[in-house]
């Protein structure tokens, strides 16, 4: 396909025709179960396949959209940090013995599926094996011992 160069006035006009379709798919991106307030500021965040998404909301208006990457959302760190908990459930083992990699496939898996949630006091918890996170002022996972 030949690369065309688009006019400013060409992406308005596309936006404009489909301004009601994108803002209801910006809206079904806000994830009720993990969100972080800080004052009067939400930030939603929704684990698609690729990255994350972070919606920026004040009152009832999302005011921005930002991404992380799951790189940046979980670190080598905490995969580590969990792999030296003693007392691992089995399945963990598994994942740790397999390495960091397919460890943190896991955890994304489990962030998409809704496994690891925020509870009402801000603690992000992975129930099936009692472990807590938090997310530090980088938005990157933390665990709480």
């Amino acid at each position: 396909m030949k690369q065309l160069i688009i006019s400013n006035n060409a992406v308005n006009s596309y936006f404009n025709y489909f301004k009601d379709d994108i803002t209801k798919e910006i809206s079904y991106l806000y994830n009720e179960e993990f969100v972080i307030t800080d004052g009067d500021t939400q930030l939603s965040f929704t684990f698609l396949d690729k990255l994350t998404v972070v919606l920026i909301k004040k009152k009832e208006t999302i005011l921005d959209i930002a991404h992380l990457s799951y790189d940046q959302f979980i670190s080598d760190t905490l995969i580590k940090n969990i792999m030296n908990k003693p007392y691992l459930a089995p399945r963990l083992e598994r994942y740790k013995a397999l390495g960091l990699v397919r460890f943190k496939e896991e955890i994304i898996e489990n962030l998409q599926l809704g496994n690891i949630y925020m509870d009402d006091e801000g603690i992000i918890l992975w129930a099936d094996y009692k472990l807590k996170f938090r997310l530090n002022n980088s938005l990157s996972l933390e665990y709480i011992n």
